[in-house]
């Protein structure tokens, strides 16, 4: 974008008279009309694996609890136990 000096808008065209008071424009350029993106991303391989394993031991103590002893809710302790860390 640039800017008119004279009546201080902003003119998002590539144009070099202000259409408004139409004097002349500088053409610096202040703002991009796209915002910056940054492609690199740290990787949180570790959390991820930890919350992977945390999710499938859960899932493992529900599956044994439902096959072993479907009257006794044990696995709730595992589970809860794993969301609390």
């Amino acid at each position: 974008m640039n800017e008119c000096p004279k009546c201080k808008c902003f003119i998002d065209a590539p144009v070099n008279i202000c259409p408004l008071c139409q004097s002349r424009i500088e053409s610096k350029t202040l703002y991009s009309s796209y915002p910056t993106f940054s492609s690199s991303k740290p990787s949180h391989f570790i959390a991820r694996l930890v919350l992977l394993i945390v999710v499938m031991a859960s899932l493992g103590s529900i599956l044994i609890n439902i096959a072993t002893t479907p009257n006794h809710h044990w696995c709730i302790f595992v589970v809860l136990a794993s969301l609390s860390s």
